[in-house]
C-alpha cells in the first residue's frame, strides 16, 4: 500500500503543504540559504499518504474518551501519540515491536495496539534510558526481549531489564518488518539511539527537538551540544527517510523541520560568537536573546519562552570550545576556588548501603525512592533560602526543580554555578545536585552522603560540585539540608544558619 511513499521527494520542504519549517531561510542572518522544493505528489499516490504528510503540519483530532490518537502512517507502522507524547508500533504478522512506553501515555498505548490488531506484543525497543519515555514499560509482558544501548542498560529503574543490547548498531528482523538501530551520540543523553525502518522511510528520534518549534530548555537539555548539533548532519546526510518521530508534541516531523531546527543552532552559535567579541562578557546573553528574537520570531512557536535557556547553554558551550583550543588557558587551583571556605559543622557516617548511581552523565541514582513526607520538607526548606526561587530547571533533566538565586543576591564563587543564576538543583526523586566547598565535597563522598559529579575535576569551577543523596528519614535530611545551606553559603557568600529554617 505505501510504495508510493519512494516516489516522493522531500528535500527541505518550505512550501504550503508544510508550513512549519522555515518560510525564508534569508531571515535567520549568517545561516546558509538552501533551494527548496515542494514535495511532489506522483499518480500513483494514495489519500493515506497525504493524511500522513498532513499530520507533518496539523495535529490529529485525539477523541477525549480515549485520550489518545492512533494511525498507520505507511506499512504496518502505526503512530501514537496523546498527552504531548508520541511514539510508534508496528505490525509483523509473527507480532508486535513496541517502540518505548510514554508514562504519560500509560495503559492506553496497550488499548491502541488492541484496537488495530490482534498481534501478541514481542518486542520492546528503548530509545534511551528516561523514565518519561519508557517508564510505562513494566505493563508489556515480562516474557519477551526487551532491546537498548549498553550505555542505557545501567541507567534503568523500574523496568524490565534488556535482554538484547547492542553497542554500535542492530538490526531487528520480525515477519515482514526490519528496523535499523543505530547510536549515533549522546545528542540528548546517555544511550540514546535512532530507530529507523528503511523500507518505509520512517525514524524515531526521541527528544533531539521539536518540530516547527524553538528547542527546549538547553536544547532539550542535551548534555553534549556538539554531539547534538552532529546528530543533525548525520540525519540529514546519511539517513534516508520522510517522516521521522520526534517523541513530543503533536505532529510528524520532516528533514525540513530538522534542516530547519539546525539552522537555528547555527545562527544562535554565530550569534554568540560575534557577541563575545563584540560587548562586554555581561551583555552577550541579552544581546544573543534580542538577536535571537529578531531573527526567527515568527518561525519557531515557544521562541521567547525558551530563547533565553538555549542562549545561556550556547554561550557556554562556545566558551568551552574557545578554552579547549587555546592551550594557555588556565585553570584556577582547588585551592584558589574553595578551599578558603569554612566547614560549618561536622559530618557523620551516613549508616546503611552505599546509593548505587550511573556514575556518567546524566548523573543520577538507581533504584531510589523518595519519603514523601521527606521530599516535601526538602522542597520546603530548600526554596526558603533567602532570594532562592523554584524554577523549572536549564541544566538537569525535565522534571527537576533549578534553585535560582535572584538577582539581588551576590555571588561569592560564580564560578561554581553551572548556567544563569541556578546553583544547584533537585531531582524528582529527591537527590540533588549542589557545589560545596572542595574538602567539604570529599568528605561527603568518604562518608556516604553523595558522590562528586563525574565531570568535578575536568571542568573549572566544578572541583566541589556533588550529587547529595535522597534523604530517607528527617534526621537525613537535617544534614543534607545543613549542606544545602553549606552550598548556598559557599555560593553567596552569606553566613545563613539551617537552624534558622
Amino acid at each position: 500500500m505505501y510504495k508510493w511513499i519512494k516516489e516522493i521527494i522531500m528535500i527541505i520542504c518550505v512550501g504550503t503543504l508544510l508550513g512549519a519549517c522555515v518560510n525564508n531561510p534569508e531571515q535567520a542572518e549568517g545561516t546558509q540559504v538552501v533551494e527548496v522544493e515542494t514535495p511532489v505528489v506522483t499518480e500513483n499516490s494514495t489519500d493515506e499518504f497525504l493524511q500522513t504528510l498532513g499530520y507533518t503540519e496539523q495535529p490529529p483530532v485525539v477523541d477525549p474518551a480515549k485520550g489518545y490518537f492512533v494511525d498507520e502512517i505507511a506499512d504496518g507502522v502505526y503512530w501514537l501519540s496523546g498527552s504531548r507524547y508520541q511514539t510508534m508500533f508496528f505490525t509483523t504478522g509473527e507480532g508486535v515491536i513496541v517502540i518505548d512506553a510514554p508514562q504519560p501515555i500509560g495503559q492506553s498505548y496497550l488499548e491502541a495496539i488492541q484496537e488495530v490488531t490482534d498481534e501478541p506484543i514481542t518486542h520492546v525497543v528503548y530509545s534511551h534510558a528516561h523514565n518519561d519515555h519508557i517508564g510505562a514499560a513494566g505493563m508489556f509482558p515480562s516474557d519477551i526481549d526487551y532491546i537498548a544501548h549498553q550505555d542505557t542498560v545501567d541507567l534503568l529503574s523500574g523496568v524490565p531489564a534488556p535482554t538484547i543490547i547492542f553497542e554500535d548498531t542492530y538490526t531487528l528482523k520480525v515477519g515482514n518488518q526490519v528496523l535499523e538501530l543505530s547510536y549515533i551520540g549522546p545528542y540528548h543523553s546517555v544511550g540514546d539511539i535512532v530507530i529507523h525502518a528503511p523500507r518505509q522511510k520512517v525514524a524515531m528520534v526521541v527528544d533531539l527537538f521539536h518540530p516547527g518549534s524553538a528547542p527546549f530548555a538547553g536544547f532539550g537539555a542535551t548534555i553534549d551540544l556538539g554531539a547534538h548539533l552532529q546528530a543533525h548532519d548525520l540525519l540529514i546526510e546519511e539517513y534516508d527517510f520522510n517522516v521521522l518521530i520526534p517523541g513530543h508534541t503533536e505532529i510528524l516531523a520532516t528533514k525540513s523541520h530538522l534542516e530547519t531546527n539546525r539552522a537555528f543552532i547555527l545562527s544562535m552559535q554565530e550569534i554568540v560568537q560575534q557577541a563575545i567579541e563584540a560587548v562586554p562578557s555581561d551583555e552577550v546573553l541579552q544581546t544573543c536573546i534580542d538577536m535571537t528574537i529578531a531573527q526567527w520570531n515568527g518561525i519557531l512557536e515557544n521562541l521567547e519562552e525558551r530563547v533565553e535557556a538555549n542562549c545561556q547553554k550556547m554561550e557556554e558551550y562556545v566558551l568551552s570550545q574557545a578554552d579547549d583550543s587555546d592551550e594557555s588557558s588556565t585553570v584556577p587551583t582547588k585551592e584558589s576556588t574553595s578551599m578558603s571556605d569554612p566547614i560549618d559543622f561536622p559530618l557523620p557516617d551516613r549508616s546503611g548501603p552505599r546509593t548505587q548511581t550511573s556514575g556518567t552523565v546524566p548523573h543520577v541514582q538507581i533504584g531510589v525512592e523518595p519519603v514523601m513526607a521527606v521530599n516535601d520538607e526538602l522542597y520546603r526548606l530548600a526554596f526558603a533560602l533567602p532570594g532562592v526561587e523554584n524554577r523549572p530547571t536549564i541544566v538537569s533533566l525535565p522534571g527537576a526543580r533549578g534553585m535560582w538565586l535572584s538577582d539581588d543576591i551576590a555571588l561569592a564563587h560564580p564560578e561554581t554555578i553551572v548556567s544563569g543564576r541556578e546553583f544547584a538543583h533537585i531531582h524528582p526523586d529527591g537527590s540533588l545536585h549542589a557545589p560545596l566547598p572542595f574538602e567539604r565535597a570529599l568528605e561527603v563522598a568518604e562518608k556516604g552522603w553523595g558522590e562528586r559529579h563525574p565531570w568535578a575535576d575536568d571542568r573549572e569551577g566544578w572541583d566541589g560540585f556533588v550529587m547529595l543523596f535522597t534523604p530517607q528519614s528527617m534526621t537525613e535530611l537535617d544534614i543534607i539540608f545543613q549542606l544545602i545551606v553549606e552550598s548556598y553559603n559557599h555560593v553567596t557568600g552569606q553566613t545563613v544558619q539551617a537552624s534558622d529554617f
